[in-house]
């Protein structure tokens, strides 16, 4: 059977996930290599593709949660029509994963599917898929587990923690792997914020109209979210990466310059497809708006009175799409 390995080449993908109806977890992957019709299976067939050392997460079907992680020991061996791959080092997970928090996961895992799917350009063999607008386990007994959900799951520092260090750093800086998560307030004091192009300096007025910003979006409906290297972002059927830059006099062309050159930076490596929008923490010139809008396909937001917030009209059909 043909197969799409579209992780082939991506050093970060170690991840798979064993849906376990029987005793044994994490002693040995063991399958039939035909179904019960006697036809080959995509699942049964993707342990052919296990290597040493790769990491097997354990889904217990009986009580339905994540019960715990081995590595792979041995490449996958045939036998009297049947397929096995024995595994070391078992261990349970500190915390339960179950069902009711991949429900919660909803709107990170619409997203990071949609993401895997355009990248594997064709099956992904991934165990969640969305079946009635929710997140739900496959059945089959093996799948590939993307790093994208393993991060958005149980989060970057036990992806990273692991396979190896070195792999995962530059494979996250070039993937994104570091998801958005739900947007939590940064202090109003100034503060320096490492990112990948190096150290940057955020005031007090940055953090408050970012803070200002994220309320009044939550206000509207909207589920404000962040991330180390994104101000604002909200995702639904589509993301919105949104960068907050203080104007400063009447010269705004430095502020709208690095606001560009982030937006487009953010959405090629971390969030591709995502609309923009640049905060400011002033109004701009219908010029500036315009080009922004026309050139460059960015939108705009900027503070009103009373807490509230105006929108540039590629804003306002952006942050539409979402709802």
């Amino acid at each position: 059977m043909s197969q799409n390995i579209w992780w082939k080449d991506e050093p970060i993908e170690r991840f798979w996930l064993e849906v376990r109806k029987v005793p044994g977890i994490g002693e040995s992957l063991y399958c039939p290599t035909k179904n019960a019709k006697g036809n080959t299976d995509s699942s049964y067939e993707l342990l052919r593709h296990v290597l040493p050392g790769d990491v097997i997460f354990h889904w217990n079907v009986k009580e339905q949660f994540f019960c715990g992680y081995s590595y792979a020991a041995s490449k996958a061996k045939e036998k009297n029509g049947k397929l096995s791959v024995k595994l070391k080092k078992f261990q349970r997970f500190p915390i339960v994963v179950t069902r009711d928090h991949i429900l919660r996961k909803k709107i990170e895992i619409e997203h990071d599917l949609q993401v895997i799917k355009a990248h594997a350009n064709g099956a992904t063999y991934c165990p969640i898929i969305i079946q009635n607008s929710m997140p739900q386990m496959r059945s089959n007994y093996f799948g590939k587990f993307p790093a994208r959900l393993v991060d958005t799951l149980f989060g970057a520092e036990v992806a990273k923690s692991l396979i190896d260090e070195t792999a995962y750093e530059v494979i996250a800086k070039i993937h994104g792997i570091k998801t958005l998560s739900a947007f939590e307030q940064k202090s109003d004091a100034e503060y320096i914020s490492t990112i990948q192009s190096g150290v940057r300096y955020c005031t007090r007025k940055h953090e408050t109209l970012v803070n200002e910003c994220a309320h009044w979006l939550e206000c509207k409906g909207y589920q404000p979210l962040r991330s180390l290297f994104v101000d604002l972002a909200v995702m639904k059927k589509t993301t919105v990466i949104i960068e907050a830059k203080l104007i400063k006099k009447e010269n705004p062309s430095n502020a709208v310059r690095e606001a560009i050159g982030q937006l487009h930076e953010y959405r090629y490596f971390n969030h591709q497809y995502a609309g923009m929008i640049m905060l400011t923490s002033k109004k701009l010139s219908p010029e500036w708006v315009r080009y922004l809008e026309n050139d460059q396909k960015i939108g705009v937001i900027w503070p009103a009175k009373q807490g509230e917030f105006e929108l540039s009209n590629l804003a306002a059909r952006l942050l539409a799409d979402y709802k």
